[in-house]
């Protein structure tokens, strides 16, 4: 998943989104993207993905096509023909659906979530347990 700004490419650059914090001693980063001013796009398998891909790909290939982002994290889980196995929805189309199966590594561990964005924007995560389909939701 990447965020992109979504003004022009002659606009002055933007401060940083992100954040350094600290909890109990632990540092991570907190990036808040207005959705009125960055672009979420997904990077998955579009019928040309290759097997080795992965988030440095996506990268690379928005930044040639002028789209370079602000933030690319890896948010799901591919096969090795990087098809999604999880919850997939892009700009409010469902890829693929939820998968809840029991079963071996992190992605079956429960309780477990979905993160989704709205079509306005807003974001949220609510248990898989409780996931239910909405067409308001655009990620």
């Amino acid at each position: 998943m990447t965020f992109a700004p979504s003004a022009s490419p002659d606009a002055p650059p933007e401060p940083s989104p992100c954040d350094e914090q600290i909890f109990e001693d632990e540092a991570f980063v907190v990036c808040v993207l207005p959705p009125d001013r960055y672009a979420i796009s997904i990077a998955h398998n579009d019928g040309e993905a290759r097997a080795d891909a992965g988030v440095m790909d996506a990268v690379r290939a928005r930044a040639a096509q002028d789209r370079p982002p602000t933030l690319a994290m890896n948010a799901g889980m591919y096969d090795a023909d990087l098809d999604a196995i999880g919850l997939l929805i892009e700009n409010g189309r469902l890829l693929h659906p939820l998968n809840s199966r029991d079963g071996p590594g992190n992605f079956h561990l429960k309780p477990n979530g979905v993160f989704a964005v709205e079509a306005s924007g807003a974001a949220r995560i609510v248990d898989s347990a409780d996931w239910t389909p909405d067409p308001d939701i655009a990620f």
